[in-house]
């Protein structure tokens, strides 16, 4: 049996005295494996599975999401995104690493292009939220994130801004920009963004790694909203 460190010991008597609440049922987390969250409420995130959510989008050969935005996953990302609780996006990871789309593989893609944040945004937040659980999912599996081919040049307003489609369409236009566009040609991309609402941002990412001539592009969202979900309160 392996003996406790000074370390551990006072976390466990730290966590037995003044245990922590979960953020959605608030019981009491004692020692979970993660914070915030406990196991019960963490297991019952519901996952898409196979399902392929693109509609005929150009250029864009398939889209899948591992889970759905609903409650549970929705205050996950807000701990990582608004409440900058960077330890969530290994557990976000974990969700990709253990519950990838059954007709999902991970190699059948020469680069993984995480969806930017304007450097303005990025600033403020400290970190993107899509490199950073591309990044955690790297630690166990080789992946080939390039950070450095698509830019986001607009600083476009959030989408909770935002009422119509019309309107999500002329604020994402123009927004990303193509660097080094050779270096793409006949290459397999995934596109990665932690949710899919409306599609507009990833659209237009699509259309701008087109003009690079890959030999395809598909994506792949952490989360995605339900056919009976509202527009999500927490956006870019």
């Amino acid at each position: 049996m392996a003996l406790l460190t000074p370390a551990s010991w006072l976390k466990g008597l730290v966590a037995f005295l003044y245990p922590a609440q979960c953020r959605i049922c608030q019981g009491s987390l004692s020692l979970e494996p993660r914070p915030y969250i406990c196991n019960q409420c963490w297991e019952q995130i519901e996952f898409c599975g196979a399902q392929d959510t693109t509609s005929n989008w150009p250029g864009c050969r398939r889209s899948r999401s591992v889970t759905f935005y609903l409650p549970i996953l929705r205050e996950a990302i807000f701990l990582l995104k608004y409440e900058k609780k960077q330890v969530m996006a290994k557990h976000l990871a974990d969700l990709l690493l253990q519950h990838p789309p059954s007709d999902f593989n991970f190699a059948d893609y020469d680069l993984y292009v995480p969806i930017p944040l304007h450097k303005k945004r990025q600033r403020q937040r400290g970190f993107n939220q899509a490199e950073l659980i591309l990044k955690a999912v790297a630690k166990t599996r080789f992946l080939p994130i390039r950070t450095d081919l698509l830019a986001r040049v607009k600083n476009t307003a959030p989408l909770s801004q935002l009422t119509s489609v019309d309107e999500r369409i002329g604020n994402i236009s123009g927004a990303f920009q193509l660097r080094y566009p050779e270096q793409i040609k006949d290459l397999r991309i995934l596109i990665f963004d932690d949710i899919l609402t409306t599609g507009t941002t990833l659209k237009e990412a699509v259309r701008v790694l087109e003009q690079g001539e890959p030999e395809y592009i598909e994506i792949l969202t952490l989360s995605k909203t339900s056919s009976t979900e509202v527009e999500p309160p927490y956006t870019y």
